[in-house]
């Protein structure tokens, strides 16, 4: 059954015709575009090289600076100067401003001495999700459930899942939520474990 009754649907049409032909067309919708692309293309570089290592150097123990790649090349920045002299992945619809060791362990999500494992923990997530999108449901459940993956919500997460495979991982950040939850009238939340049912929506 459709989760978007006749009238939201041609509500949506209108509006995304409003959209397409009006803000896709101006200068800040280009630059979205454009700014998506170069992610998406960076994301690739910064996967493969992530994985290029080999499994048998992913599966040890972390050293700090695989630790600091891992949570630069996968994770939504914002596009300043300082994010680009870390080399972090600038998105257009970043999630994190500064530096997210700080962050996490300011709001106590994460102690400092775990950051090996929980980096380690974001790209088997990736991984996983990648190499087998049906396994999405089960991958954000545990994901969610587990103290190393405590703070990380699907603003954080989707944009990568999005960029490597983008025909079954569409981004979910508030913005989308909100519009999403209007459509539908859902409650979808910020909530890695609520990804899968609004990605599934988001297709529809």
């Amino acid at each position: 059954m459709s989760t978007i009754t006749p009238s939201k649907r041609s509500e949506f049409e209108r509006l995304f015709s409003e959209f397409a032909n009006g803000y896709l067309k101006g200068s800040d919708g280009k630059a979205i575009i454009n700014g998506l692309r170069q992610a998406h293309d960076d994301a690739q570089r910064n996967f493969a090289s992530l994985n290029s290592k080999g499994s048998a150097e992913v599966h040890q123990s972390l050293a700090a600076d695989r630790t600091s790649e891992i949570l630069l090349k996968l994770l939504p920045y914002t596009n300043n100067a300082n994010n680009r002299w870390r080399g972090a992945w600038l998105h257009p619809l970043p999630a994190i401003s500064g530096d997210i060791r700080k962050w996490y362990e300011a709001a106590g999500w994460t102690k400092a001495s775990d950051w090996e494992v929980v980096a380690q923990a974001l790209l088997e997530f990736v991984r996983r999700c990648t190499e087998n999108p049906d396994q999405l449901e089960a991958a954000c459940a545990e994901l969610n459930s587990s103290a190393l993956g405590k703070g990380f919500q699907s603003a954080t997460l989707t944009p990568i899942l999005h960029a490597l495979r983008p025909n079954d991982f569409l981004l979910l950040n508030n913005r989308v939520r909100h519009v999403l939850n209007y459509f539908t009238n859902r409650n979808y939340s910020q909530s890695l474990a609520d990804y899968p049912s609004a990605n599934a929506a988001l297709h529809e």
